[in-house]
């Protein structure tokens, strides 16, 4: 339930080119499956930067994982 209010705000945030908020929020959401979908709507809105924000911070979290 978190997640998908975070994911609907961060959704509105990069509607409205908001992107410091959207990073902000896309790093609120706690599970992977959550920035998958952060990052595709970041693709979709064509916002390049951002996405590649929340992939390198997926990565960092897989790499946390494994330690």
């Amino acid at each position: 339930a978190h997640d998908r209010a975070v994911l609907q705000l961060f959704a509105n945030a990069c509607q409205e080119g908001k992107n410091a908020k959207a990073w902000r929020l896309a790093r609120e959401v706690k599970q992977d499956h959550g920035l998958v979908a952060c990052n595709k709507i970041a693709e979709r809105i064509g916002l390049v930067s951002l996405s590649n924000r929340i992939n390198k911070l997926r990565e960092q979290r897989m790499e946390e994982e494994i330690l």
